[in-house]
């Protein structure tokens, strides 16, 4: 009685440490809690049944990238962000499809296990959704640093989330690395500034709140496209902005000089229709 039941498990060991055991199914999954960025290694777990079959690499299908089978799972990256597709055919038997889906570094993370095309799209797009609210929650009624607004300066761009940043804002115009006089909002130890664009600011030399969406200039500078800006402090007037109030203070200044330096002066013997009395 007790050989009987020894038989049977020295058999199924020996089927394990021989290759002629093959699986009759291949099942992968992937966690959707795992960072998904691009360079950074994704794992496939690997479910084969009814035996443990050691999957080999050169049945291994993707679609972009680079896999590897390490310590009895799957192992992903890619370079580039996009959807990734990783599939296993081994002996005969076909697994499941997975869908990676790699976001650029600072966004949420997505994973799409299935098994059709057609679903692994609308799962994208519903993930995608979910991903923009949840930035826009996270930054909702939040006022943020010049450094904040870099570390997350990537979600921030691809989603186009309206953010508040307060900064110092100088006097005076900067040269930024394209040699331009722009206005900026400067971090607190003046090492990093983000260009403000959207319309000309009368006031400077004090800290300031702007609003406005994010975006990147040619040389990779933060820009943001600003839609308010305020102070709670006493600012200083600017002079080099060519707003309608500088115009038109010049313009009172440019006719007081007129007038002091051409004296009207009237004969006291002309009357004030213009004729001399006789």
């Amino acid at each position: 009685m007790n050989m009987k039941k020894i038989l049977p498990a020295i058999a199924l060991v020996s089927c394990f440490m021989v290759t002629g055991c093959k699986a009759k199914s291949i099942e992968l999954s992937v966690s959707p809690d795992q960072v998904m960025n691009p360079y950074q290694t994704i794992i496939v777990d690997v479910k084969t049944s009814p035996f443990p079959t050691r999957i080999d690499p050169n049945s291994i299908t993707v679609n972009g990238g680079e896999s590897w089978v390490e310590d009895g799972v799957i192992k992903f990256e890619a370079e580039d962000p996009g959807d990734y597709t990783v599939r296993v055919d081994q002996d005969g038997v076909t697994s499941n499809t997975v869908t990676i889906s790699i976001v650029p570094k600072g966004s949420n993370p997505v994973a799409d296990n299935n098994s059709g095309a057609s679903d692994s799209s609308s799962d994208s797009s519903s993930q995608v959704t979910d991903s923009k609210e949840a930035v826009e929650k996270e930054f909702k009624d939040q006022t943020i640093s010049v450094d904040a607004a870099y570390e997350n300066a990537d979600k921030l761009i691809q989603y186009q989330v309206p953010v508040v940043v307060t900064g110092n804002l100088p006097q005076a115009l900067v040269a930024d690395k394209n040699g331009q006089m722009v206005p900026v909002l400067w971090n607190s130890t003046t090492s990093e500034y983000i260009i403000l664009q959207g319309f000309e600011i009368p006031f400077g030399g004090c800290t300031a709140q702007a609003t406005g969406t994010l975006s990147r200039d040619a040389s990779g500078q933060l820009v943001m496209t600003m839609t308010f800006i305020r102070t709670d402090e006493e600012p200083q007037v600017r002079h080099d902005t060519s707003s309608e109030e500088d115009k038109d203070s010049d313009s009172d200044k440019k006719d007081d000089q007129t007038q002091d330096t051409n004296p009207q002066t009237q004969d006291p013997n002309q009357n004030s229709q213009g004729s001399v009395n006789q």
